[in-house]
């Protein structure tokens, strides 16, 4: 090591000792202290609490160094200046243990080559921290301050479109904001999201671009979703993207699932323009999660914040989760709602062959709300087979809206009616059902439109039941056939006379 004070340098070398390997380092006052010791292997800083520059000192690293390297947590701190060499690399965890780490203190860090291969990292400094060169994220999630784009960010100071690098997901991403200096027509990643959930950003700036800050927050965007252009009908609330020193340029974003909110085709990625939301472009994958939506923002428009938006007039609910599984006997169904308005109730449906659906029960809803919502329904008489399960969402004005479709295989119940045969369909007079296993326990029985009880009796003959629907008022029904406890089968029936 080389510790330079007034002007004359001096080497130490400690040839048993790795390069500042203790517990806890602090660097005081003016002098300039040089780790030149390139060998990987030996640059090692154990430090099981904390690494420090104070007020005044400079640290300047030329070397290869791993911070941190315990199983513990730790945290470096910079107050003072910390610089790196061209040829360094600092390294933050042992890339084992995957112990939180924290980056502190009043002054941004500048690395060259960064590499996190610990687990949660926390970059609490308020000046965020700057990387020449290149970023490695092979830890969990890295964490931000919010409170000013540029200032509390992870700068990536090169044009290098390849400088952020990581397998990015849910939990490895910046939960807070990316900055980077962009050049024209070239395409570059931020690989940004919030809590436990990834929403990427790519751009393509049509100009260079000189440190644009991009972060992703959950929930109602901070602008509202009321104030709209005049092609625009709704903003989503599931989250939006603030953008700081945004230029004109290709965006595409990886949004939630939206399948509740519009169709592919109806929705726009929006930008906030000061005043108003404005479409951006209608270019989307699908509405599921996962799905990208894209657009582009126009030379001389100043835009902070992305969203979702749609030309067409949004859902009374926004549908999040909608799940469906076995617990013990029974089938859960358990889904989340983003916001509701005049939301009646849910009505669950469920069909054994996705066009005949059978009402199960009423879940009543919130009315009009903005927060998240759960709610749960639980059919305790499941059928045989595999059944389907369908949310049909009821306005207090009795508009209705239908959910995406969820299928759950009984593993406890197999079918035990087999291929059924009804005749003649449309019919007139008479209805004959036929069964391959004629058995007092199935029940045949006739519902209407509504999915009202007709008392029809089915009569129990030699190889078939009958119905008598003489007297039945011609339309549409359903003749739901049921075997014993657990299996079920609904079809569609046509009386004309």
């Amino acid at each position: 090591m080389n510790k330079r004070l007034g002007g004359v340098l001096l080497a130490l070398q400690i040839a048993s000792i790795p390069a500042l390997a203790q517990v806890g380092h602090e660097v005081y006052n003016t002098p300039t202290i040089e780790a030149t010791n390139r060998n990987t292997n030996s640059s090692v800083a154990d430090f099981s609490d904390y690494f420090r520059v104070n007020a005044l000192a400079t640290y300047t690293n030329i070397g290869s160094i791993y911070w941190l390297n315990t199983n513990t947590a730790g945290t470096f701190i910079t107050n003072g200046t910390y610089t790196t060499g061209t040829a360094a690399t600092d390294y933050f965890g042992n890339g084992t243990a995957r112990q939180a780490m924290e980056i502190n203190g009043s002054s941004a860090p500048i690395f060259n080559n960064l590499v996190f291969q610990n687990g949660a990292m926390n970059i609490a400094n308020s000046a965020g921290i700057t990387v020449n060169r290149t970023l490695t994220l092979t830890n969990g999630i890295t964490t931000t301050q919010r409170n000013s784009p540029l200032a509390n960010s992870v700068r990536i100071n090169t044009t290098n479109a390849g400088a952020i690098t990581g397998d990015f997901s849910d939990t490895r991403h910046v939960d807070g904001y990316v900055s980077r200096v962009m050049s024209a027509n070239t395409t570059y990643d931020f690989p940004v999201g919030n809590g436990g959930d990834y929403r990427p950003v790519t751009y393509r700036p049509t100009a260079a671009a000189d440190f644009v800050s991009v972060a992703y927050i959950q929930g109602t965007p901070p602008q509202g979703v009321n104030s709209l252009g005049t092609d625009l009908m709704a903003v989503s609330t599931v989250g939006s993207w603030p953008v700081s020193a945004a230029v004109a340029g290709a965006v595409s974003v990886s949004i939630p699932d939206v399948s509740g909110f519009a169709t592919a085709q109806n929705l726009r990625l929006v930008g906030w323009n000061g005043t108003q939301w404005v479409s951006l472009g209608q270019t989307a994958s699908g509405t599921t999660e996962g799905s990208t939506l894209s657009g582009t923002i126009p030379a001389g428009t100043t835009i902070t914040a992305l969203g979702i938006g749609s030309v067409s007039q949004a859902l009374p609910v926004t549908l999040g989760r909608f799940d469906a599984k076995f617990e013990g006997t029974s089938v859960l169904l358990s889904w989340d709602t983003y916001t509701e308005i005049n939301n009646d109730y849910f009505e669950v449906m469920r069909s054994t062959n996705l066009q005949d659906w059978l009402p199960l029960g009423r879940v009543k809803g919130q009315g009009t709300t903005q927060t998240k919502q759960s709610y749960q329904f639980i059919d305790e008489k499941p059928l045989g087979g595999i059944s389907y399960y369908q949310l049909r969402q009821v306005d207090f004005d009795k508009t209705r809206h239908t959910s995406p479709i969820r299928s759950v295989k009984n593993p406890y119940v197999q079918e035990q009616i087999g291929q059924i045969n009804i005749y003649p369909n449309p019919a007139n007079n008479r209805v004959l059902v036929k069964i391959p296993q004629i058995s007092k326990d199935v029940t045949v029985q006739l519902f209407n439109a509504s999915w009202q009880n007709t008392k029809v009796p089915a009569v129990l003959k030699d190889t078939h039941y009958e119905l008598n629907v003489s007297q039945v008022t011609p339309g549409l029904y359903f003749l739901q056939i049921t075997a014993g406890e657990g299996s079920q089968s609904v079809h569609k029936l046509i009386i004309q006379h």
